[in-house]
């Protein structure tokens, strides 16, 4: 159950990140409305966006994926959960890379950001190995 909260916990950080981190990109570097649909719309409405824009979206990929996977992996206890949230965003980088056009940093950068945040946090987060922590980390440090 500690397996499933913790992941379900660090997905919802990764997202509202992300999403947050969008917002501000967005609210910062305004665009104009487009179709998504339209992808000759979207390419040149999204491909004239500011550089800076771009690394707001990448920093929030990178931010995202380590406080996603952190979490995941601080709740959960086990080390390979650092990774659900981190590998989710980069998923969805690359989704959008293929379905917009962006810049061609941008889009590579997003994902590159999003695996370095699961590696940071799957560096950083607390190690362990599940229940052997909370039923006397004693006996297995000495083992």
């Amino acid at each position: 159950m500690r397996i499933a909260i913790g992941i379900i916990i660090g997905l919802i950080v990764a997202i509202g990140l992300q999403t947050g981190c969008d917002f501000l990109s967005s609210s910062l570097f305004p665009y104009a409305p487009f179709d998504v649909f339209d992808r000759a719309r979207a390419a040149e409405v999204l491909g004239n966006r500011p550089a800076a824009a771009n690394a707001l979206g990448i920093i929030g990929y990178l931010v995202a994926a380590f406080a996603g996977g952190f979490a995941a992996r601080r709740i959960s206890r086990i080390g390979w959960t650092a990774w659900v949230p981190p590998g989710f965003l980069a998923f969805q980088a690359a989704v959008l890379a293929l379905g917009y056009s962006l810049t061609g940093w941008g889009q590579a950068g997003a994902f590159v950001a999003a695996l370095l945040g699961g590696v940071i946090a799957h560096n950083l987060g607390p190690a362990g190995n599940g229940g052997a922590e909370a039923e006397g980390g004693e006996k297995a440090a000495d083992a």
